[in-house]
């Protein structure tokens, strides 16, 4: 069944809904980030540490 036109506060009402929705989104991610950061960062310095040091040895074999 096709519904008639919506009104206008019918479509301030959604819009709000849509805008409290995505800053709640935002919030838990922002929340999930913060508790995961630490060990985010030590998980990048590792990698990092593992590519430089392989890049170093594969240079030190050419010479």
């Amino acid at each position: 069944m096709a519904e008639g036109p919506t009104s206008m506060l019918d479509k301030l009402v959604g819009w709000c809904f849509t805008i409290l929705l995505g800053s709640m989104a935002l919030y838990g991610a922002v929340l999930l980030i913060q508790c995961i950061w630490p060990w985010l960062v030590v998980g990048l310095a590792v990698v990092g540490a593992v590519i430089l040091g392989g890049w170093v040895v594969m240079r030190w074999r050419r010479w």
